[in-house]
C-alpha cells in the first residue's frame, strides 16, 4: 500500500470517529432539549443541536468526498498509459508556417480561379504554381510574411 493510501485511510478513520462523536453529542443535546420544559433552555439547546448536526453533515460530506477523490485517483492511475510518450516534434517557425498556409491558400485560388479552359490549361496552371513557389521561396520576400493577413498575402 502506498503512503498516500495510508494517509487517506487514516483520514477516513479519523473522520468516521469524529462523525460518531458528533452524532453522539447531537443525540445527547437532542435528548436534553426534549426533556426540558424551559423555553429559553429549549431554544438554546435547539441552537446547539442545529450547529452540531451541521458538523455531522459536513464531516460525512467530507468523508464521502475523500472517498470519491481516492476512487477517481485510482481510476486515473489504472487508465494512465505507463509507456513513455513519443517526443513531440518541434513546431514550424512562424515564417515556415506562414509559407505553408500561403501555399495551401494560393493553391486553392489557382485551382478555383482558372480563367482559361483551352487545351493547354494544365500548362498554364502549372506555370502559376511555379510562379507561386518562386514568390514564396524568393529570399527577398521571406522576411515579409506575417504582418499582413493571410488574405492580403494571397492577393500579393
Amino acid at each position: 500500500m502506498s503512503p498516500e493510501a495510508d494517509i487517506v485511510d487514516r483520514d477516513q478513520q479519523l473522520l468516521g470517529q469524529l462523525a460518531e462523536l458528533d452524532l453522539a453529542l447531537a443525540k445527547h443535546v437532542h435528548g436534553l432539549a426534549l426533556a426540558s420544559d424551559d423555553p429559553a433552555q429549549v431554544a438554546e439547546l435547539s441552537h446547539a443541536y442545529q450547529r452540531i448536526s451541521r458538523c455531522v453533515r459536513q464531516t460525512l460530506a467530507l468523508k464521502a468526498k475523500l472517498k470519491r477523490d481516492a476512487e477517481q485517483h485510482a481510476r486515473w492511475l489504472q487508465a494512465r498509459d505507463p509507456r513513455p510518450r513519443a517526443p513531440v516534434s518541434a513546431p514550424l517557425n512562424p515564417a515556415a508556417r506562414r509559407r505553408a498556409d500561403l501555399e495551401e491558400a494560393v493553391g486553392r485560388v489557382i485551382w478555383a480561379e482558372r480563367e482559361y479552359d483551352g487545351p493547354d490549361w494544365e500548362d498554364r496552371q502549372e506555370q502559376r504554381f511555379r510562379l507561386m513557389e518562386h514568390y514564396l521561396h524568393f529570399d527577398d520576400r521571406k522576411h515579409r510574411f506575417g504582418p499582413e493577413t493571410l488574405d492580403q498575402d494571397v492577393v500579393t
